[in-house]
């Protein structure tokens, strides 16, 4: 008889061996794995809530799911284009060459275009820098004086003394598409087939 006393009692009230179930908010009264009780109410406070077990489903199929989602995103983004692309036509080139030769060459010698400085400096970066630091630069008697046509084919003029390949589109004139074009000296994973 006492015995059973002692378990209506547990069923009860709430005794740290016991309580702490109930108070996390699983409704139901379970027994703790170590039944030993825990040495003061204070101890099981300390303790962290244990997650909701309904919502344990919903955060597996979360972590299950959301590393391909975020891997279909990079499969469809483009990688980003390079000068090796053909950004530049050969007109532009044509047209930026007869533009150093009455504007640059005074400055500027023949093969003093391309130097390992110069391609040190400029590869790796957006095209929009390259353009960015001519137009704002150049000519250096006179920074900024010419037009945005003349200054884009001056640009191309550069991509082709960098030895880049001329494509079938012009250069463009958009800022924002220029830093989309990187200075590099191999073509971008689209163009060469792998992805």
């Amino acid at each position: 008889m006492g015995r059973r006393r002692e378990d209506e009692e547990r069923e009860e009230g709430p005794n740290e061996a016991w309580g702490h179930w109930e108070r996390w908010g699983w409704g139901r009264k379970q027994r703790c794995l170590n039944s030993t009780p825990l040495a003061s109410a204070r101890e099981w406070r300390d303790l962290p809530p244990v997650p909701d077990p309904a919502l344990m489903p919903r955060r597996i199929a979360l972590l299950l799911i959301l590393p391909a989602l975020l891997g279909a995103r990079a499969v469809r983004d483009e990688p980003p284009r390079t000068t090796k692309d053909g950004v530049y036509t050969a007109a532009q080139a044509a047209e930026g060459e007869a533009l150093w030769k009455d504007v640059c060459q005074s400055c500027h010698l023949p093969g003093a275009l391309v130097t390992p400085a110069t391609t040190t400096k400029w590869f790796g970066r957006p095209l929009a820098d390259l353009y960015g630091y001519v137009r704002r630069e150049m000519p250096q008697l006179d920074p900024g004086s010419l037009t945005d046509d003349e200054y884009r084919v001056a640009v191309a003029y550069l991509l082709k003394q960098f030895r880049m390949p001329a494509g079938t589109t012009p250069l463009p004139a958009d800022s924002a598409a220029l830093a989309a074009i990187r200075i590099d000296s191999l073509p971008s994973a689209s163009r060469t087939g792998s992805r």
